[in-house]
């Protein structure tokens, strides 16, 4: 429910904004729906943004939070689904569409257990073609980032795709299942991805558009990983001692 909007002049972006404050005719709308419209900051300003909000939000030695923290993400639940019934869904095959359900419902499963929370980094894509491999999915999300932000300098940790052992292709490799998963390493540089690509008949096929969304992540097998981690580390330093 998010986008960006470039305009050639400021005064038109200030317009803008203008326009969508007025009462007066319901301000700026889209299918019958409202638009909250402000001007963006740049990455740096919104940082310093953050932190005096930060700063200022510490009465008497305690934070002052005007609702509940939200530590597993789920304002991320949204990002990417694409409403049956609104323009996002024009050209969407049946296919897709019954796909996307199986997602929202399998996301909403998870999220009921509060051990599972949405990752900010880690994206999940649907639909990758079954002969992309994981070299070629991870430059398709790098590249979108670079087309949606020519200055940006996106880092993409990894991109991995799930197999299926029981479908072995003629080399008796098991074949892909067209589901991946890519990581980077700002959060900003995920959700640019996932708006850049998600329901794009441009990327793979009109008729198999990718299906982005956050990763649901569970907390468990993620502390597990880190204990993991953290513990050949610390055999590698003391093998280097």
């Amino acid at each position: 429910g998010t986008a960006f909007v470039d305009f050639h002049e400021p005064r038109s972006a200030a317009a803008a904004v203008a326009a969508a404050e007025k009462e007066e005719g319901g301000g700026v709308k889209i299918a019958g729906r409202r638009l909250a419209i402000a001007l963006a900051v740049s990455a740096s300003e919104a940082a310093s943004l953050a932190e005096q909000r930060s700063k200022a939000s510490l009465v008497g030695g305690r934070a002052k939070r005007d609702g509940p923290r939200d530590n597993r993400n789920l304002y991320l639940a949204s990002e990417g689904q694409v409403h049956e019934e609104g323009p996002a869904a024009r050209g969407v095959s049946q296919t897709d569409i019954q796909k996307r359900r199986r997602a929202r419902e399998e996301q909403a499963m998870k999220l009921k257990n509060p051990n599972f929370f949405i990752s900010k980094t880690r994206l999940q894509v649907r639909n990758v073609p079954l002969e992309m491999d994981q070299k070629q999915l991870k430059r398709v999300f790098f590249d979108a980032v670079k087309q949606r932000a020519t200055q940006a300098n996106p880092r993409v940790l990894h991109a991995k795709l799930l197999f299926d052992p029981t479908r072995p292709d003629e080399n008796g490799k098991p074949r892909s299942r067209g589901i991946g998963f890519v990581e980077f390493a700002e959060h900003e540089h995920a959700l640019a991805a996932l708006r850049a690509l998600n329901n794009n008949p441009a990327t793979f096929t009109p008729q198999r558009r990718p299906i982005v969304e956050f990763a649901v992540e569970d907390a468990r097998a993620v502390r597990k990983l880190e204990r993991r981690r953290e513990g050949l580390e610390k055999a590698q330093r003391e093998r280097d001692a």
